[in-house]
């Protein structure tokens, strides 16, 4: 009897010993949360590039809610460089799923060996995984590219991205890919239509874009992005572009890219007239764009010799007529000597009415300011300084009307004095006005003269620059010294009657070099008259 009740004890032990270890084999060898010990994010090569370890106290439980799928729609899929999912158990048996999506659901997996789908929803750490980025692209930074070229970004970068499982990722400029970037990032730009095209795959919330001469490395502009088209600089050269963009405005990502690349721009030269009909008294200017340092320049068939100035990077020639210059055409050809290469052109001066003046003036003054003696002075002390110009262009914006007061002579007039004709053209427009009424500087300039003349009285003499000169007459007062610069509308003296005058007046002058030009032109962009004068002198 014992030994019949001792093979049941025994009998009993083993299927205890069976179900136990059928448990355990149940447990240890299938993939449950229990059972699951670590989860890697491995690539086609078997690299892992990131571990999630589980125990006790953490649990992979998302993957017992898992549940078969055939909805593979709209996968972020790179077939060339897919991503797995390979679990391990306590067993260190393996079980490895190709990660074919990843959504607002959860995982897209395929087992590797049967061909399955599954969807298992999203774990907390897991989703936000920086191994997984491929499958967030709309998330990612944003993609620029510059007449359609890829660009680069530097590596002042920012960028986060929100995580399936509720978390905001960031992003170092390691983590995402720009190997199909211009790593170079120069753009050649020649020709006449040239632009700079560019895109962002991503709507910005602000761009900012720092322009910089790499000849001298200064800033030549910096402003807001308005449109795709990058602002172009008017002169030709190599050139930093500098540009920011804040991406502020979407609850997925949020970030700040910077790029930098470098345009260098070559374009035809480019000749302009800018008016090819003026009237005595006015002036035209030739522009020449886009030629280097090396390029020079002449005019020929014009009768009298033209000087070439810089202008913002680029060259220009004033072109002038004045009082004595005759009507007619004139045509001309400008050649490059460094190029072989020549432009003709064609400018008609077209003739202008003057007045005819006649003034009074007491024979005691015009004896002591009209003399051999004042000749002479004016023809040393003023008449040499309009000869030679500062290459420098010294003015600021456009000129000023100097003073207040009626206008008593126009440019131009041919004058009788005392009954008798004068064999010389009134040089600007006579401005009367009270003793006293303030005169400032037309533009900004450095003063050649500041001193009493027998002929003209106190007398200034402003070089503005590049041949350009204004010349104030009559003054009762001068408030400033010869070499002085002064800038535009600085209070350089006041309205009197000193010299051959008749009255306080302030006769005003603008010349190029000796050669008197109608204020008006620089003025208002026309003559100053009779007829019109009330509109522009206050």
């Amino acid at each position: 009897m014992k030994a019949k009740n001792g093979k049941k004890y025994i009998l009993g032990l083993l299927i205890v010993i069976i179900m136990i270890s059928g448990f355990l084999y149940v447990k240890y060898t299938t993939f449950t949360s229990s059972s699951i010990t670590h989860l890697q994010i491995i690539e086609g090569s078997q690299t892992v590039l990131d571990q999630f370890d589980f125990g006790n106290t953490t649990l992979y439980t998302a993957y017992d809610q898992r549940k078969e799928t055939e909805d593979i729609r709209n996968v972020n899929y790179d077939s060339e460089n897919p991503l797995f999912l390979r679990l391990i158990n306590q067993l260190n048996n393996k079980i490895t799923y190709e990660i074919m999506n990843i959504n607002e659901k959860g995982f897209i997996l395929k087992n590797s060996k049967d061909a399955t789908y599954i969807l298992v929803p999203h774990s907390t750490l897991i989703s936000s995984s920086k191994a997984l980025i491929q499958y967030y692209p709309e998330l990612m930074p944003s993609n620029l590219t510059l007449n359609q070229t890829p660009l680069t970004s530097t590596t002042l970068n920012t960028w986060s991205y929100f995580s399936y499982d509720s978390r905001w990722i960031s992003l170092s400029e390691a983590e995402w890919d720009h190997t199909e970037a211009h790593q170079m990032n120069l753009f050649d730009l020649q020709g006449e239509n040239i632009h700079l095209d560019f895109k962002s795959d991503k709507p910005y919330t602000l761009g900012m874009l720092k322009i910089i001469d790499s000849n001298d490395d200064q800033i030549i502009y910096e402003d807001e992005l308005e449109s795709n088209m990058l602002f172009i600089p008017e002169y030709d050269g190599t050139f930093i572009y500098h540009l920011q963009l804040i991406y502020n405005d979407n609850t997925s990502y949020k970030g700040d890219l910077t790029t930098e690349f470098t345009v260098k721009v070559d374009r035809p030269i480019k000749v302009t007239l800018i008016k090819d009909q003026i009237e005595q008294g006015d002036y035209t200017i030739l522009s020449i764009q886009y030629a280097s340092e090396q390029d020079h320049f002449t005019i020929e068939q014009l009768p009298y010799e033209i000087l070439f100035f810089k202008s913002n990077h680029n060259l220009k020639a004033i072109l002038y007529a004045d009082y004595r210059t005759k009507i007619g055409k004139y045509p001309f050809v400008v050649k490059s000597t460094t190029r072989d290469t020549s432009w003709p052109f064609e400018y008609e001066i077209v003739p202008r009415k003057f007045h005819i003046q006649h003034l009074i003036i007491d024979e005691t003054i015009a004896k002591t300011t009209k003399n051999d003696n004042a000749n002479a002075e004016f023809a040393e002390k003023y008449t040499p300084l309009r000869k030679q110009s500062s290459d420098e262009d010294f003015t600021t914006g456009d000129y000023l009307i100097p003073t207040t007061g009626r206008l008593s002579t126009e440019y131009g007039e041919t004058r009788y004095v005392n009954g008798s004709p004068t064999s010389y053209r009134h040089s600007g427009l006579d401005i009367a006005a009270p003793r006293g009424t303030p005169v400032y500087a037309t533009n900004s300039g450095k003063v050649l003269l500041a001193t009493p003349l027998i002929l003209t009285g106190n007398t200034i003499l402003i070089d503005h620059g590049q041949g350009i000169f204004s010349t104030y007459f009559h003054l009762d007062k001068l408030t400033i010294t010869e070499g002085q610069m002064v800038t535009k509308g600085a209070l350089i003296g006041e309205v009197g009657t000193t010299g051959f005058s008749t009255g306080p007046h302030l006769h005003f002058i603008i010349s190029y070099y000796e050669h008197n030009l109608e204020p008006g032109y620089f003025l208002v962009n026309e003559p100053i008259t009779y007829s019109n004068y009330k509109t522009f002198i206050k």
